[in-house]
């Protein structure tokens, strides 16, 4: 469920990255929040971890490497949160047992990279493909980038996001389901794709929902996963007779996958 303690943080630190860590030594406004995420520890790890992080930057290590690392571990928590797509329907959360990695790019630094990055630039595809052989590519703040390059990209800036995305953990998927609109379009439909590479059979529940509630884009990229499952067969079938020929094409292909 959402937890307004790490909405309120998130604030907090976006302060100390205007103003400075030094600001953060012996800070009431921080050190508040300490006792509430030790509680959340004792059921998660990963709020002990970000419990640590404050305490050492409210102390005698105030320091910038602190402040980046908190503002990491509260990047990940928040983004596990994974809410719907109306926002009214919070799905159950599950927490990492350890924080995302964070590379040392500075906030700055990380500002500049998002700004060099727009999905329809003939620029973009290089630019993907420095940041995964820098290695940067591992830095949460550039997830939501990633996304947005699939959903918003020509064939080779999709390619080299979709390579990104199925070399990171699981961490990323939560901010893909957040970005996923089922009655979206054809930018939604390419997500879903690449989602189900992510999860392989696990999508087969939203592949479910999306056969009820989604648009015709993304209902064509859902039939296509479910071809190995029996159960799915008669369903298939039945759309395989459609007369809008994207959805009887894609309903015949996962007919012929299952057969095969």
């Amino acid at each position: 469920m959402a937890l307004p303690i790490l909405n309120d943080l998130k604030d907090e630190l976006e302060r100390l990255y205007i103003a400075g860590s030094t600001l953060a030594k012996d800070d009431p406004r921080i050190k508040k929040y300490i006792p509430g995420l030790n509680k959340l520890g004792e059921r998660a790890p990963v709020f002990r971890s970000l419990s640590d992080r404050l305490t050492a930057l409210t102390q005698n290590e105030a320091s910038p490497e602190n402040l980046m690392e908190a503002g990491s571990i509260l990047f990940s928590l928040i983004y596990s949160q994974a809410k719907s797509d109306n926002g009214s329907e919070v799905k159950a959360v599950v927490y990492s047992e350890s924080p995302l990695p964070i590379t040392r790019l500075s906030l700055s630094e990380i500002n500049a990279i998002l700004a060099s990055i727009k999905p329809r630039s003939i620029y973009c595809e290089e630019k993907l493909k420095e940041l995964y052989l820098q290695g940067y590519h591992r830095d949460p703040r550039l997830f939501g980038t990633f996304v947005m390059c699939v959903k918003q990209g020509n064939a080779q800036v999709i390619d080299a996001a979709r390579r990104i995305i199925l070399s990171l953990n699981e961490s990323i998927v939560p901010i893909m389901e957040n970005e996923l609109d089922i009655k979206g379009g054809a930018g939604d439909a390419k997500l879903f794709r690449v989602l189900y590479e992510k999860l392989g059979d696990e999508i087969l529940p939203l592949s479910e929902r999306i056969l009820a509630e989604g648009s015709q884009d993304v209902l064509a990229v859902a039939l296509e996963t479910l071809g190995n499952n029996e159960k799915y067969k008669e369903i298939l079938k039945n759309y395989a007779k459609d007369r809008r020929k994207d959805i009887k094409e894609a309903a015949k292909k996962a007919l012929s996958s299952s057969n095969s």
